[in-house]
């Protein structure tokens, strides 16, 4: 017979392989009884069951596996073998050893021992052979988990990018609104507010003067974009501020029934007056040919009571002065008033260059009535050529000849920063030679100097003319250019905490403080110089870059400006001197020592030690003549503006 372990031949009354040891199931020549299979009949071992080595004889009985032979590892790929219904003689060399001992029961029978199966399964978690790779987790709890990872991180991701893109950290930073604004700062959102936030977020923004009824100073929007608009960095954004009540630029010209809705926001009241014109083609019926303030500029805080004016064209009848004289050459309008019989005298102004030479206004004011034989002053444009002539009175009474003055009107008119804020002098002269000049009874800085002071350009203190031939004023100069004071600056001084005039006559002394009656002139003590208001008035055509290169100007201020937008000079300025960008405004006074706030004046001291103009000149830091028509509103006749 065969072994049905590894298929040797043996005989048939073998109890055991002669080959591989395995105890052998005796051949029975009769039918097996219906309790015993018969041996062809009998489950063969499986690959999977085999073991892996053959029995060995134990003393006393029993069998032990014995040491296996060494064998091919199974690749990892290559599936186990299904039971066979056969025996597989070949393919019981090549199975792996299981990798623990195997116990076999004695066969029941005939006193053969038959193999048991293996007491375990290998669990589908544990790798049933040596070196091969387990199964995998399920497919799908992978795939899940993963999705579910995938998902968490897109919407972590997500919300990320969410905030950070409203917070404007990418994406472009986003315009605020004045909610955002004012919730910030707890009060009503400011210009000023918006454009601090924008440039600390690197975006370039700047300001727009637009004129409304909102406050001064509050945001209204943005120039081209709206709130929540997202711009990039280093963008240009310009950030519009109101300017309170005024007259927005580009009116002039406009039908007035255009304008009606836009000074309705305003929040003050306005009057619409009829102004007469001869040229209806150049200056149409219904057109606005005048305002007050004038075109660009703010209405004053004293003037809002009264509110704005706007002046509508309307058929000059022939008894009236027209408004379209203004603009027109001087000499030409002149000829023309006294061809009608009027008696016509020439004041000049400073004017922007295209003004030069022409009219500007006239006394009685553009809209008046006159009668024939009536005495009109024409108003007419002069640049630095003419400042010179403007303070000369011709044919002096007391000298004879030609006198420079130290008061003129030629600066009369209103002067505006780009800020909005504004100066304005008014000449109080009668139009006459030599009786032209500007009150000044108060100063900016709130000093009271009384209703007869007046702004001088030199040391005219107890005569009308310019004394001093050694004074640095640049009046006296080649220019172009005059500065502005008033008066008694020239003269006045701070005993202790009382204004005091040194002009004044007696034998009154500042000693320790207080005012002595024929004090000691040695010993003049506890008196100051104190810096009050003056003016630089830079005329069309004077010569800027001689004040610069003369050392008239700070030099840190000059610095500063030559760095901001450069100054428009096609158009008369003037530059107040702002004591915040001192850091001292007072000097010691003595028996001998000149007032380093004023012009060098010949006398005592010297050139060096007047102190420098602060600010320069720049676009930001200079008052730009206003170009206005001078009328008197509350005569002229209402219009009908609907």
């Amino acid at each position: 017979m065969k072994c049905p372990y590894c298929g040797n031949d043996e005989s048939p009354d073998s109890k055991f392989c002669g080959n591989c040891g395995q105890p052998l199931q005796q051949q029975v020549s009769q039918a097996a009884p219906a309790s015993q299979p018969a041996v062809s009949q009998m489950p063969q071992p499986s690959a999977a069951q085999q073991p892996a080595t053959p029995a060995v004889p134990l003393p006393g009985g029993g069998f032990a596996p014995a040491p296996a032979a060494p064998q091919e590892p199974l690749q990892p790929t290559q599936p186990l073998q299904p039971a066979q219904s056969q025996p597989q003689p070949q393919q019981s060399v090549a199975q792996p050893a299981w990798p623990q001992a195997q116990q076999f029961a004695q066969p029941s029978g005939a006193g053969v021992s038959t193999p048991a199966a293996p007491a375990t399964q290998p669990s589908a978690a544990t790798p049933a052979v040596p070196g091969q790779t387990p199964k995998p987790k399920s497919r799908g709890k992978l795939i899940g988990l993963i999705v579910a990872v995938v998902i968490a991180l897109a919407l972590g991701i997500g919300l990320a990018l969410f905030f950070t893109y409203r917070a404007g950290i990418w994406g472009g930073t986003p315009l605020p609104t004045a909610e955002e604004i004012s919730g910030a700062s707890g009060g009503e959102a400011t210009a000023d507010d918006v454009v601090t936030q924008l440039k600390a977020k690197g975006v370039k923004a700047s300001k727009a003067i637009i004129f409304s009824g909102k406050k001064k100073g509050v945001f209204l929007g943005y120039e081209g974009m709206k709130p929540g608009d997202r711009v990039q960095k280093d963008a240009a954004v310009i950030v519009q501020e109101s300017g309170g009540p005024g007259v927005p630029k580009n009116t002039m010209g406009k039908q007035a029934t255009k304008v009606v809705s836009t000074f309705k926001t305003m929040g003050v009241p306005v009057h619409y007056k009829q102004v007469p014109v001869s040229d209806t083609k150049k200056k149409p019926i219904g057109s606005v040919v005048a305002t007050y303030p004038a075109e660009g500029q703010a209405l004053s805080d004293g003037d809002k009571d009264d509110g704005i004016y706007i002046g509508v064209a309307t058929k000059s009848d022939g008894g009236a002065i027209s408004i379209d004289i203004v603009g027109r050459d001087v000499d030409t309008v002149k000829s023309e008033l006294e061809s009608q019989g009027h008696d016509v005298a020439l004041v000049p102004r400073l004017a922007s260059k295209k003004f030069v030479g022409k009219v500007s206004g006239s006394d009685p004011m553009p809209g008046s009535t006159v009668a024939e034989g009536d005495a009109v002053t024409l108003y007419y444009g002069i640049d630095a050529s003419g400042v010179k002539d403007a303070y000369t009175v011709h044919d002096s009474p007391e000298t004879g000849g030609d006198n420079l003055l130290g008061v003129s009107g030629v600066a009369a008119g209103t002067w505006c920063n780009n800020s909005g804020d504004c100066i304005t002098f008014k000449d109080g002269g009668d139009g006459s030679e030599g009786n032209s000049y500007i009150p000044y009874p108060k100063g900016r800085d709130g000093t009271e100097y009384g209703e007869y002071e007046s702004l001088s350009s030199c040391d005219a203190i107890q005569q009308p003319y310019c004394s001093s031939p050694k004074a640095d004023y640049l009046l006296t100069g080649d220019t172009g250019a005059f500065e502005l004071f008033p008066r008694s600056s020239m003269t006045n001084y701070w005993c202790g905490t009382s204004q005091e005039d040194s002009n004044t006559a007696g034998g009154i002394v500042c000693n320790n403080g207080k005012m002595v009656e024929n004090g000691d002139y040695n010993n003049i003590s506890g008196a100051t110089y104190h810096m009050q208001d003056f003016y630089l008035v830079v005329p069309v055509g004077a010569d800027l870059n001689k004040l610069e290169s003369d050392g008239y100007f700070d030099a840190d201020a000059l610095a500063a400006a030559k760095k901001q937008k450069a100054v428009n000079t096609t158009k008369p300025f003037l530059i107040y001197r702002d004591p915040k960008l001192y850091d001292k405004t007072t000097a010691d006074m003595t028996n001998n020592s000149a007032n380093p706030f004023m012009p060098y004046n010949g006398y005592v001291g010297s050139k060096s030690d007047i102190v420098k103009m602060k600010p320069a000149p720049s676009d930001d830091t200079v008052y730009y003549l206003t170009v206005s028509i001078d009328l008197d509103w509350g005569e002229l006749p209402d219009a009908d503006v609907k």
